[in-house]
């Protein structure tokens, strides 16, 4: 049951985030939203970072950099195409995207004994 109240927090979370940033990104350059964003996101990561602990392994660091370069450029996409789109369309099809893409990434793995 944790598992799914996370879940739902997260989806809440990310939809809010998508809402609000299209439409900052109406009034602004998607660019500046996503920098903001991105900006607000590393202060509450380190804020958080003393109270989870854990050690940085090379490996961890170089998939977290690739995460967050990737993540940042798709997150400017969005921004840009909410920005000159219809929200009714791009939202849903951005959550099915984001729900299917890991899924199908996590089923590509052999299942660990």
């Amino acid at each position: 049951m944790p598992s799914a109240l996370i879940a739902l927090v997260g989806a809440f979370v990310f939809g809010s985030a998508d809402f609000l940033g299209g439409l900052a990104a109406k009034r602004l350059r998607s660019i500046v939203v996503t920098a903001v964003a991105a900006v607000s996101g590393l202060v509450l990561l380190a804020a958080l970072y003393p109270l989870m602990g854990g050690a940085w392994l090379p490996a961890d660091v170089a998939w977290g950099a690739i995460s967050g370069v990737s993540g940042a450029i798709a997150i400017a996409l969005l921004y840009a195409c909410l920005a000159i789109g219809p929200m009714s369309i791009l939202s849903p099809v951005t959550a099915i995207v984001s729900a299917i893409a890991p899924m199908m990434w996590g089923c590509s793995w052999p299942a660990s004994s």
